[in-house]
């Protein structure tokens, strides 16, 4: 600060601080510890404290284009009011990591947990600062806007009258205060340049400009037409991301050309800058004269404007033009009027520590222990420093913020002044300071798992110089260079290469595009959420873990997955690892003797072996994989093969618990992802076979279920807090399903307090435009916006859709956009039907659909083709990990096996199994051995034994990710699996297509004739998929139908589907069938819509009994159209209750069942 001072006193009692970022949590701290100032407010806007490390999924929907003056009123909620807290836009990407090491980061009285990695997570961060914020949160003020600051004198000194709008209740109340601290931030008032056309485009055209603070994945960009404008570090990372996934090429538009190196990592082609926006074919003109028409998206990374709307009236103008902020001293104090503050603006790559320094500078100052200097020398200062700096003034050169923060604490340490201490960096600090960047990388391309330097090949030497100081080689860094495409993650090459970075963008924008890097409130460009990179030499960046979002190239390594802690349930988040599992990896000690676990001898187990006599794989004739000819899916399946004989043998030689494949490991404590050989093999299948291109890095990893149940359970357990009726309603969770729904889910879901949320459908399955509705038009008041979707895409249950690939990648798109965890359960994903739509065609005298007509006919002999016919999950299609998928053996191998598995990113699959380590561990080791005997084939051939043995010698590390099992077998028996279940809903949908018109004859006034009509009784779609056949009852149709009952009340559809259900379990017909009331996602479906559905499955009884079951179901409804007595149909409502007893009495084995009502 300069030894020479003018000594100034300050007589400050009151101090108003705008701004709970990690700037104005170090000012509050500070000015407390000084214990002189009488009155210390910091207003807030959010209900939170972090600033930008305050994540918000949603974006702004409106924003002005252009945008080229800082004169813009402050951001608005995106939701809040009527005691609602606000929400505000956020310029940062769903993950991010920080772009500098764990010890530099974090404020220095408070170091992060030593647990996380070595480059925190956004999340680690704002759960950091919500930590450090409690010994002050008395102070904070939350939910309260600035709207207005203003400059008066009174008593001879200076006093700041600060108005602030309560966004809860709309009320603005005014205070005055002796000081005010700025820590308000500066990215919020975006850059959109002035070029021709472009007012007139965006009105015609509103969706398409946008800019990167609104860019959150690449999800919503998938084949669409892109621009990006702008090759600094956003620019590039936003074009790296989306041209994964958008129309090829995607188009970088630049004022100077971008290095090869990252023109290659963008993926983009590169382009002139824009000259002109044509509205009539929704094209841009580029400088060149190339005209690109139907552009579906063009995004500005083109940075941000200065503004502070609060501080309109003080003369002369702070930010005239965006660019910078004048008349500071130091970055820091207002010259004329020093009580004013702004924290914050030197900082590029953000270390919480900055902020400590110069509070402890304004702390000390306004207490009158340090003093100020003169407005002569302070203006001297400036005007030297913007001869030097120029369009830079805000950006410290390299180094220069360690040099600040020791110098600062040399000045205060000899000063002997109170106050709390300032921050003071070691050599060591420094180094990493001087090595961050290279780290971050090499922490990039080794998947983001290092949690100390030291693992990423990095060791600091005291005796050596900064730059000197570690023992990573250079080569490893530029030898990676050819995988940066695909794999950096954000960090541009040029920072490998040395090269200067820039900030390229249109004309007239490159001056006010020179802004200083950190704003003092949000202080988020250690995230670096920035597009003000400016020339100097030293490296350019961009944010962490943004391309974690982007698609996988097809040439080389994918993205990672994206961090959901955010989306943990408050009993996830306390959940913490078994201690117990720690002490597993001395099992695999040769020789070792145990007595540390509570494991009973499997001597004492009353099981030898386990045996079974099993199916073959070829038990069941396969049907076509694909379409074909029609009447193949009807063709009879030939007998059942020979049996087969497994064994679990009791004890096996190994004396390794974790090498043993036997009863004696298989009903021993066990690892809560299941037993080994089973979860491996599972692994495998599901890697290799089920999802063999997930597009994120290293793919996903499974853990073993008690069926899908229990998976959805455990995922509610993930992601749900419970909510009572006596908390806010607007903390009340929601889940997204399909209209109807399998009926455990929300029984499930609703005694947690969540709030069932119905998205229509129709024949093709889950309508993308009502979701896009029921998120984008949310109620706050209703509860939070949902982040949960639970769904079937494949054989739906009850309504047997299946959902195209196209539709999921807009539900997908959708869901990337408001941030939804999909729940994606496919208990029938093997039982797809490509027969049906031919089939339905032939059965109704239609023709043949236009897409099925070029399909050729092929048998299931090949494995791969009949996996490769299967339409794929969302887990093929999930670019950012949100996808969890609930698999079972229930409709594979039995129902009663309770065994089932989750797949998901690796990150989802922890959490998992800490919850399993604490609830039910693992399934049952009896069934887990007779399933792995099951898929892995009998122990007694030679490629069996083989793989049994190689696994068996594996260490534990390795049996993981073992690849030797042999999937042929059981892929072959899904085949014959589907084509049993295919022919048999071939055969009660051709009955049920016969029976589904009944006549009626009415007299002509012509006496020699009769009039005969048909008539619908219910109508259906074949299912693609699944067990069941859903049928919707024209009940409206019914004689009867609003009738007066004998009390006098009209017979409604709901009372009229439960007396033909009841119906249809009399003699002569008994069949059960499933009511569509039942499945119904909330009641007012239910008494709106359920009752009109029924639903039939053709999968419980014995294949000789689909025929007559669809008969007796006929017969059935066409005699109900024949009542016309009310006592007859009030007489079969008594009985409702009386169902289970007219069973039992009369005998269950006629009662045929087409509900399926024990099962799913």
């Amino acid at each position: 600060m300069g030894p020479q001072a003018h000594i100034r006193r300050f007589d400050v009692k009151s101090i108003a601080i705008i701004g709970a970022g990690p700037c104005g949590l170090a000012a509050a701290k500070y000015l407390t510890a000084q214990n002189v100032f009488e009155r210390i407010d910091v207003l807030e806007q959010q209900s939170e404290v972090g600033g930008v490390w305050k994540y918000s999924s949603r974006t702004l929907d409106n924003h002005r284009v252009p945008q080229v003056s800082p004169e813009c009123p402050p951001d608005l909620p995106l939701a809040g009011g009527n005691d609602t807290p606000p929400i505000f836009p956020s310029p940062m990407y769903e993950v991010l990591h920080t772009n500098i090491p764990r010890a530099l980061m974090p404020f220095t009285d408070f170091p992060f947990e030593k647990d996380l990695l070595i480059f925190p997570s956004r999340q680690d961060v704002q759960d950091y600062l919500v930590k450090y914020s409690q010994d002050i949160r008395h102070l904070i003020k939350f939910s309260n806007q600035v709207e207005d600051v203003r400059l008066r004198q009174a008593d001879g000194k200076d006093q700041w009258d600060v108005e602030v709008r309560s966004l809860k209740t709309q009320e603005l109340t005014s205070a005055a205060y002796d000081a005010v601290v700025v820590a308000s931030g500066h990215y919020s008032i975006v850059y959109i340049p002035e070029i021709k056309g472009i007012a007139d485009f965006h009105k015609a055209h509103p969706e398409v400009i946008s800019h990167s603070k609104y860019y959150r994945t690449p999800g919503p960009f998938t084949d669409k037409k892109v621009i990006v404008v702008g090759n600094a570090a956003s620019g590039l990372d936003i074009a790296a991301q989306i041209s994964k996934v958008s129309q090829k090429p995607l188009l970088l538009a630049v004022r100077t050309a971008t290095s090869e190196a990252n023109l290659a990592y963008s993926g983009a082609e590169e382009v002139p800058q824009i000259e002109e926006f044509l509205v009539d074919d929704r094209a841009v003109r580029f400088q060149d004269g190339r005209i690109e028409k139907n552009i579906d998206a063009v995004i500005f990374a083109t940075g941000y404007l200065y503004s502070f709307p609060f501080l309109k009236s003080l003369e002369p103008p702070l930010v005239p033009d965006g660019r910078r902020v004048r008349g500071l001293y130091k970055h820091l104090f207002h010259i004329d009027h020093p009580t004013l503050v702004f924290p914050g603006l030197p900082m590029k790559v953000v270390p919480f520590p900055v902020s400590q320094s110069q509070a402890a500078i304004f702390s000390r100052i306004w207490a009158n222990v340090l003093p100020l200097p003169s407005v002569e020398e302070m203006r001297r200062w400036e005007d030297e420093e913007a001869e030097n700096r120029g369009s830079n003034y805000h950006v410290w050169p390299v180094g220069g913020d360690s040099e600040y923060i020791n110098s600062v604490y040399d000045w205060i340490s000899r000063s002997g002044t109170p106050g709390k201490e300032p921050p003071h960096w070691s050599p060591e600090l420094v180094w990493q300071r001087t090595i961050h960047m290279k780290a971050k990388l090499q922490f990039e391309l080794e998947g983001r798992k290092a949690k100390s330097l030291e693992e990423l090949g990095f060791e600091y030497r005291p005796d050596q110089e900064p730059n000197a100081g570690h023992s990573h080689k250079p080569a490893q860094i530029n030898n990676s260079i050819s995988k940066m495409r695909e794999q950096s993650d954000g960090l541009i090459i040029s920072a490998i290469l040395g090269g200067p970075s820039r900030l390229e963008c249109p004309p007239g924008a490159a001056v006010a595009l020179h802004l200083p890097q950190v704003a003092p409130s949000p202080c988020h460009c250690s995230g670096n959420i920035t597009d003000n990179c400016v020339t100097m030499d030293t490296p350019a960046y961009r944010p962490a873990d943004d391309s974690s979002n982007s698609r996988p190239s097809g040439d080389g390594e994918k993205p990672l997955p994206l961090n959901f802690s955010h989306h943990y349930s408050e009993v996830t988040k306390r959940r913490l690892p078994s201690k117990i599992k720690a002490v597993y990896k001395f099992f695999q000690i040769p020789g070792i003797l145990n007595v540390a676990g509570g494991l009973p001898n499997p001597h004492f187990f009353p099981f030898d072996t386990l045996e079974a006599q099993t199916a073959k794989p070829e038990r069941w004739t396969p049907t076509p994989n694909y379409p074909g000819e029609a009447s193949s899916a009807a063709t009879p399946a030939s007998g059942p093969a020979a049996p087969t004989h497994i064994t679990v043998p009791s004890q096996s030689n190994e004396k390794d618990l974790l090498k043993k494949v036997d009863l004696a490991t298989a009903l021993q404590y066990g690892m809560a992802q299941g037993y080994p050989p089973l979860l491996s093999w599972v692994r495998q299948f599901t890697r290799e076979n089920l999802h063999p291109n997930v597009p994120y890095r290293d793919g996903p990893e499974v853990i073993l279920t008690n069926g899908s149940t229990d998976g959805f359970s455990k995922a509610l357990n993930l992601f749900v807090s419970e909510w009572r009726d006596t908390d806010d309603i607007r903390d009340r969770p929601g889940m997204l399903c399909e209209t109807f729904v399998y009926t455990n889910v929300p029984n499930q879901a609703m005694p947690l307090g969540v709030q069932m949320v119905p998205v229509k459908a129709d024949e093709s399955g889950m309508s993308p435009e009502d979701l896009e509705d029921v998120l984008a038009n949310w109620d706050p008041s209703r509860g939070k916006r949902p982040h949960l979707m639970y769904t079937v895409t494949l054989g739906h249950n009850p309504t047997g859709v299946l959902l195209s690939v196209e539709r999921k990648k807009q539900i997908y798109a959708i869901c990337s956009k408001y941030d939804v965890i999909i729940i994606e359960d496919e208990p029938y994903w093997y039982l797809q039907f490509p027969s049906a739509a031919a089939e339905e065609a032939k059965s109704r005298k239609a023709s043949l659909p236009a897409d099925l007509e070029k399909q050729t006919s092929s048998t299931a002999k090949d494995d791969d083709d009949f996996m490769a016919s299967l339409t794929p999950s969302f887990t093929a299609l999930d670019v950012d990990g949100r996808v969890v998928r609930l698999d079972t053996f229930s409709k594979t191998v039995a129902p009663g096996c309770r065994l089932g598995w989750i797949t998901a990113q690796p990150a989802l699959i922890e959490r998992f199994e800490r919850i399993n380590e604490a609830t039910t561990q693992q399934p049952s080791g009896f069934v887990q051995a007779l399933v792995s005997s099951l898929v892995l084939g009998p122990s007694s051939t030679s490629s069996s034994t083989s793989a049994l043995s190689r696994f068996s010698l594996l260490p534990a590390s390795k049996k993981l990710s073992f690849k030797g099992w042999q999937t042929q077998g059981f892929i072959r028996w899904l085949a014959g699996l589907r084509g049993s279940y295919e022919r048999r809903m071939v055969r009660m949908c051709r009955i049920l297509d016969s029976g589904s018109e009944i006549l009626s004859v009415a007299q002509s006034r012509r006496s020699d004739w009769q009039i005969v009509n048909k008539r619908k009784l219910y109508t259906f779609q074949w299912p693609r998929a699944g067990m069941f056949v859903w049928l919707r009852m024209e009940l409206e149709s019914h004689p009867l139908f609003g009738a007066r009952m004998g009390n006098g009340s009209p017979l409604k559809g709901l009372a009229l589907s439960t007396a033909l259900m009841i119906f249809l379990t009399t003699k002569p017909y008994r069949v059960l069938v499933g009511t569509g009331a039942i499945f119904s996602a909330t009641e007012k479906i239910r008494e709106e819509e359920g009752w009109k559905y029924f639903r039939l499955c053709f999968a419980a009884e014995e294949e000789d009994n689909v025929d007559l079951a669809a008969e007796r179901f006929v017969d059935g409804v066409h005699a109900f159209w024949s009542v016309r007595d009310m006592e007859v149909i009030e007489k079969l409502l008594e009985e409702v209750g009386g169902l289970e007893t007219q069973s039992e009495e009369e005998g269950e084995q006629e009662l045929m069942q087409l509900g399926g009502f024990m099962g799913c």
